[in-house]
């Protein structure tokens, strides 16, 4: 929760991928602008990356435009096709047409895929620059976290919990009081998926063992 799932912006939810493109366009818009390479390296469209990313994942194999989405990819050497599943990794994100090694490293501090079955940003344990991609607002009037509200989750969570507006419980603060709503994709306010890196040194030798852990059920 502490990164964007991106997993979770086609969830089963009525959501249309049109949400997913117009977030995902502004959500590239930010990171390809703050990647640490020349202005001229920047040949990115955010516009058509949102969409072949959605392609990629979404269950069909055509694109909005009526064109068979595989077309690119069974060009590549080696061929290959749209997933047409849910990513399973952040390194799935090279094969989709457009994204390149900067771009996904520079995506990397911000996006994960777990859980594979969505969950949103969690604002009570993100960093203040995923906080920042949190898409807000009235239909048709979405947009980024600005700098002042990121500050005032920062602050707010130094005293309390955030939870959703809905939530019946005085010990914690809906997130409407950091000046949010209509969140997509959906925030999820506590923490069930967790990576567990573990290290060992002897001498000159370095091992190192990563794990995801899921307690979302904790009978299995």
């Amino acid at each position: 929760g502490s990164r964007l799932n991106l997993n979770g912006l086609l969830e089963a939810d009525g959501t249309a991928a049109l949400d997913a493109e117009s977030f995902l366009t502004l959500f590239l818009d930010k990171v390809i602008e703050e990647m640490a390479v020349d202005d001229e390296e920047k040949n990115y469209d955010s516009t058509e990356l949102a969409r072949s990313l959605v392609d990629f994942v979404d269950a069909d194999d055509v694109e909005p435009r009526g064109d068979r989405e595989d077309d690119y990819y069974q060009l590549q050497d080696p061929p290959y096709r749209a997933h047409n599943r849910p990513l399973l990794s952040v390194e799935e994100l090279r094969l989709v047409e457009g994204f390149d090694v900067a771009l996904v490293e520079a995506l990397r501090p911000y996006v994960t895929v777990f859980p594979y079955t969505g969950g949103g940003i969690n604002p009570n344990t993100a960093p203040s620059h995923v906080l920042a991609t949190l898409y807000h607002g009235t239909s048709g009037l979405h947009r980024l976290a600005d700098e002042e509200t990121v500050r005032r989750i920062l602050k707010l969570r130094e005293d309390t919990i955030l939870c959703d507006e809905s939530a019946q419980n005085p010990a914690c603060t809906p997130i409407l009081e950091a000046g949010l709503d209509g969140i997509y994709p959906r925030p999820s306010y506590t923490a069930e998926v967790f990576e567990v890196r573990a290290e060992a040194r002897y001498g000159q030798v370095r091992r190192t063992v990563e794990a995801v852990i899921d307690r979302a059920n904790p009978a299995e």
